[in-house]
């Protein structure tokens, strides 16, 4: 086992973590957690067998900038290059060699650099070992970061409390946050999920090759787009129609899902009540993906009538084939308890139910002890 530094993006705090631990599970790799991770710090050390398992990790995960080896620290340059030094000569000159080039970059925690103070930061390393490679900012075989933290809202003359001299092994899937970002996306709707969260729902879903991952609410379709990208079988529905119609024939889910090539993973979607299951209770699901809709900016609605109107109703024939039923409010605590109950009946052993729900823990964390056989695995708490 050897020492890594994971730099995160400071965005979604309480999700870094939990994200990290299960994409270390989902790839196989043996990650071993070095320090409490701090709110305040985009930085966390910890432990991998080699290079094959951070690159691994790194593949998959959207909330890491990339993860490290740490050849230098110290709170000043000088002690930065003395840690340095202090770096095996042998390990340095597998990168810093002939025939290999190397790029290196200078970054800051709180704060930015201006380019003449970046050169002469990369200056300081002139009686190094870096004297003995070559320079090639285009196409490098390494690239090495000096980053300083300093901290948010800090003022600008702020020392670091430390700064570190990087070898970077493997950068983070931000790509796939621009790829599925929501400002380029055909179809939209009041609810439609953040790129970034929906695509670290997906990761905590283990949403892969081979895997069966339904959305009982699925809107217009950003949890299931994000699964489906990283290889899963999708199936979604919604009690709205005109939510899943959309508004055009080109501008609806499905159209979302040709846009980026992956509707041949969408096995379907449909109108469907969650309040009514039409599923038999067999376990088919590998995993449950969910935004239900909380009252914020969609209120949630099930089938069913006022209990004041008494009124007797009969629907014509000619229009039982259109006819949209009415529908009365569905309780934060009836989606709960009825979607972790659905999907302890619904999942395969080992399967799991990842869902966003704004609620304070001790209301609703009961369900989970009524139900032996479910394992809350993460439950994050934003701040």
């Amino acid at each position: 086992m050897a020492p890594y530094l994971c730099y995160f993006f400071h965005a979604h705090l309480d999700f870094r973590l939990p994200e990290l631990e299960s994409v270390a599970l989902l790839t196989g790799s043996p990650l071993k957690i070095l320090q409490p991770i701090s709110n305040s710090s985009p930085f966390l050390m910890i432990d991998l067998p080699s290079d094959d398992y951070v690159k691994l990790i790194a593949s998959r995960a959207i909330l890491v900038k990339g993860i490290f080896e740490v050849w230098g620290r110290g709170t000043n340059y000088e002690e930065l290059l003395d840690s340095f030094r202090q770096y095996p000569v042998s390990d340095a000159e597998k990168f810093l060699c002939p025939g290999k080039t190397f790029k290196m970059k200078v970054k800051a925690f709180g704060k930015s650099f201006p380019i003449p103070e970046q050169k002469a930061i990369i200056n300081k390393f002139t009686n190094t070992p870096f004297t003995k490679g070559k320079v090639s900012l285009k196409n490098p075989t390494t690239k090495f970061w000096v980053v300083e933290e300093v901290g948010e809202y800090l003022p600008i003359n702020t020392l670091p409390k430390q700064i570190l001299l990087l070898r970077e092994i493997a950068k983070g899937q931000k790509k796939l946050v621009d790829r599925y970002t929501l400002k380029k996306r055909k179809y939209l709707g009041t609810t439609s999920m953040d790129a970034q969260l929906s695509l670290v729902l997906a990761n905590q879903a283990h949403a892969q090759s081979g895997s069966f991952i339904y959305d009982p609410f699925v809107g217009t379709g950003s949890l299931l787009i994000t699964c489906s990208h990283f290889g899963a079988i999708t199936i979604g529905s919604d009690i709205n129609p005109q939510c899943l119609r959309g508004k055009t024939e080109n501008c609806n889910v499905k159209a979302n899902f040709l846009q980026y090539q992956i509707s041949s993973r969408l096995l379907d979607l449909f109108v469907h009540d969650h309040s009514i299951s039409l599923w038999r209770p067999i376990p088919i699901f590998d995993a449950i993906v969910s935004d239900p809709p909380y009252g914020i900016r969609e209120g949630a609605r099930k089938i069913g009538r006022n209990p004041a109107d008494t009124r007797q109703r009969e629907i014509p024939e000619e229009l039982r084939e259109t006819h949209v039923p009415t529908s009365v409010e569905y309780s934060q605590g009836e989606i709960f308890s009825e979607l972790v109950l659905f999907a302890a009946k619904m999942l395969k052993v080992g399967g799991r139910l990842v869902f966003w729900f704004p609620a304070i823990t001790a209301t609703y964390s009961y369900i989970f002890q009524i139900i032996p056989f479910f394992f809350l695995n993460f439950w994050v708490e934003p701040r």
